[in-house]
């Protein structure tokens, strides 16, 4: 932006001036082209942080101005905050959700939200904190549940909500713009589970056991789902236990689903006449959700528990 330079507007040295009756001196004049000039620029300003221009609000530019500093370090594509964990007031359903900041799916917007805010799965969405969250019908039990922030078109306010669709498909009319924050499931009861979320990883706060499996054959596969979000592929992160008594020893090995012909294997060797063995494993997952393990000797027992799941955001 710049000073309206013509002639008639009389500057003096480049900038205004009151005049000076006494020497006759004129006073610059105030057209409409720098006053236009000079509220197009706070707009533009107050824009990029998402805010609609209201002539009444008189703080719109400081709030752009800290949404600014506050993003400044902030690559396109990336995530701060936004971090969710189970309320206390009603965990087996509602979700808080920290302030943070995510760009939108399409890559053209920051949704910056300002405040913590609650979400409730087992209610139909409504605008603002501790209100429902559910985008589209009605909670299901053992289903996938991606969260998503979203950006209201007529005042940029910012707000959340869960969606069995990837791509947030059924998010209220009006709310063009959205990024997905993670995802949680229920279990068998339509229940949340209690997690804690560390940026991208996610970890129960109880394990859950999803393969325990009896005595198998050498080369057996088994292909088997586990409790980590669909729709998305993530690293799995497990605890599997083993036993075997045969003489060649007990050996499983868990597998990206497909992997059979030399993909990614963790494996757990030789768990003769140990009583068996333990280790901790992190596999990516297909996108209903499942790993193989395969057996390259024979096992007594094996037990599979799914501790969490890396969950890349943004």
């Amino acid at each position: 932006m710049d000073f309206d330079r013509d002639a008639s507007v009389k500057l003096k040295n480049g900038q205004f001036t009151d005049g000076n009756p006494a020497t006759a001196e004129p006073a610059s004049l105030v057209t409409a082209k720098i006053l236009n000039a000079i509220g197009n620029e706070i707009i533009n300003v107050q824009a990029v942080a998402n805010l609609v221009a209201n002539i009444a609000n008189h703080t719109q530019l400081n709030e752009a101005i800290d949404w600014k500093i506050a993003n400044q370090a902030v690559a396109p594509g990336s995530v701060r905050g936004y971090d969710m964990a189970n309320a206390v007031d009603d965990p087996d359903h509602d979700l808080d959700i920290d302030a943070g900041s995510i760009t939108s799916a399409d890559g053209t917007t920051r949704l910056v939200l300002a405040a913590p805010l609650r979400k409730r799965l087992d209610a139909a969405w409504a605008k603002g904190d501790t209100n429902g969250g559910l985008f589209a019908g009605a909670i299901a039990a053992t289903t996938t549940y991606h969260v998503f922030a979203i950006r209201e078109d007529a005042t940029g306010d910012i707000d959340a909500g869960f969606d069995t669709d990837i791509d947030a498909a059924n998010r209220p009319a009006g709310w063009t713009q959205y990024a997905r924050l993670g995802a949680r499931l229920t279990d068998a009861t339509s229940l949340l589970p209690e997690c804690h979320q560390f940026g991208d990883y996610v970890f129960y706060d109880d394990d859950v056991l999803d393969v325990s499996l009896g005595a198998q054959i050498a080369g057996a596969v088994n292909q088997v789902t586990v409790s980590v979000p669909t729709g998305v592929r993530v690293l799995g992160i497990f605890g599997m236990v083993i036993t075997g008594t045969s003489p060649s020893g007990a050996d499983a090995r868990l597998m990206i689903p497909g992997s059979l012909s030399g993909g990614f294997e963790v494996g757990v060797q030789n768990a003769q006449n140990l009583g068996g063995i333990r280790i901790g494993a992190m596999v990516l997952t297909d996108t209903a959700g499942r790993v193989d393990i395969k057996n390259t000797n024979a096992i007594d027992s094996l037990a599979l528990n799914t501790i969490g799941w890396l969950d890349r955001r943004g």
